[in-house]
């Protein structure tokens, strides 16, 4: 499915104008999305929303009170929650705070929030991944990738993935930028028997930092990840058309990351066929119906 026909099946299916998306694919909006439906997601310690600082407990603070607390929250993730106009989620990151100062990057708080973080961002949890993930990689909080879709009035998931953090990087995926990996993922949470890397251009059998070997590798708890996805692509009609992340956690519990527009080069390169498959013809009609 060539990028530019998929990326009007998607602005068709959508909406391009309809203001929907924006809203949706907010990660501070988010919470409201996934509490709705009883999906789990990452605690918040603290977000901002418009420049409106907020507390985990969604009270109103001030800029003086929000850098006090976090003086000393240590080890936390923060991320923006809008994406930006390279299409991109931008400086998401561990940081870990000690008397105001990151002790990764020496630099402090109030600097982090000026040079890196707009209006909007959340601080979160730490996630520590499931031991049938972490045992694949454990210095990354690898993620699983799908698209959802409504069609023929069911919720459709579609080329499900894992991305994978190698080579001591901490993110499990950043595109060609960083070395990381990508495999596709059976309903049964089967792994496939190999992954790509985007970076290096190679296709490995095992990790090459832990030596597990892909083939019938599988991850029991991934079920529980499609029926999430299901529940909260059923409870946001609007967008009919969604690219979702989630975490299976140390504790098992599956937690929604993010809401984001679909997009189809990489799924296509990891199971090396057409998008949608049996679907392309119904869904190339909702191009005129839309």
């Amino acid at each position: 499915m060539p990028v530019d026909l998929f990326l009007k099946i998607v602005y068709a299916i959508n909406g391009k104008t309809s203001g929907y998306s924006e809203i949706l694919t907010d990660k501070n909006f988010l919470y409201k999305i996934a509490n709705s439906v009883g999906v789990k997601i990452p605690k918040k310690h603290f977000y901002s929303v418009n420049n409106i600082l907020f507390d985990s407990a969604n009270n109103i603070i001030s800029e003086e009170e929000f850098y006090k607390r976090m003086a000393d929250i240590g080890e936390v993730f923060i991320k923006p929650t809008r994406i930006n106009d390279t299409g991109y989620a931008q400086n998401c990151k561990i940081i870990n705070v000690v008397n105001g100062i990151d002790t990764y990057s020496q630099e402090s708080i109030k600097d982090i929030i000026a040079e890196s973080y707009n209006k909007d961002f959340i601080v979160q949890e730490k996630i520590i991944c499931h031991k049938s993930i972490s045992d694949i990689y454990s210095q990354s909080c690898n993620t699983f990738g799908l698209i959802t879709l409504i069609i023929n009035n069911k919720v459709k998931v579609l080329m499900p993935m894992l991305k994978i953090g190698m080579n001591a990087n901490k993110i499990d995926f950043a595109g060609f930028d960083k070395k990381g990996l990508l495999i596709s993922v059976k309903n049964d949470g089967t792994l496939s028997d190999y992954a790509f890397c985007l970076n290096d251009r190679k296709k490995y059998l095992s990790h090459p930092d832990t030596g597990l070997i892909f083939k019938d590798y599988k991850i029991d708890l991934f079920p529980k990840i499609l029926e999430a996805a299901t529940k909260i692509q059923s409870s946001i009609p609007w967008m009919p058309f969604c690219g979702m992340d989630f975490v299976i956690n140390e504790q098992g519990d599956v937690l929604v990351l993010e809401i984001e527009a679909p997009a189809c080069v990489l799924n296509q390169i990891l199971y090396g066929k057409s998008f949608f498959g049996e679907d392309t013809e119904k869904v190339l009609s909702l191009i005129k119906k839309h």
